[in-house]
């Protein structure tokens, strides 16, 4: 087995200790609510509560905090540090900030703050699993759609 399988698998142990597998009723409400949320291709979702996330304003940005493994993976980090770069490029009065941990470990401590009551980030990324979890049991998923309009959001190019 391949580290990614290995680290896909503890994923999922820990996910299905927290939710119980997606039955057809489940998965066309998750479904329904990825849809409502704006998830498509063009949708953007952020993960946590009013007070846990790390946004704020300093030296006339906005402070920006993204959750995620690819800080810890060597083969992808320059690609998604590019994604990030090229986004701040073209919102100047963004400053994105990584935080995050290991994929072998991420999923428990993302839930284990989902259990305390406050996501430590603004924008989370999520394995399937995990975004399951943070919807059907903490209700800690919100549309972004509204605040990329709002805000006048660039697309960055070459990214649909």
């Amino acid at each position: 087995m391949t580290g990614k399988e290995q680290r896909t698998a503890a994923s999922r142990r820990v996910t299905s200790e927290i939710i119980p597998p997606l039955n057809r009723r489940g998965l066309l409400q998750a479904g329904g609510t990825l849809l409502a949320a704006g998830l498509g291709t063009a949708g953007l979702s952020a993960c946590g509560s009013g007070s846990g996330g790390g946004s704020g304003t300093s030296g006339g940005k906005t402070q920006l905090t993204l959750m995620s493994w690819e800080p810890f993976e060597p083969a992808e980090k320059p690609a998604w540090f590019k994604v990030v770069r090229d986004f701040e490029a073209a919102n100047p009065h963004i400053k994105v900030t990584w935080t995050g941990w290991p994929f072998a470990t991420y999923d428990q401590n993302v839930i284990a703050q989902a259990q305390a009551g406050a996501i430590n980030a603004d924008v989370v990324m999520c394995p399937p699993e995990l975004a399951t979890a943070l919807i059907q049991k903490f209700d800690a998923c919100v549309p972004l759609q509204h605040l990329t309009d709002e805000l006048k959001l660039a697309r960055v190019s070459g990214i649909s």
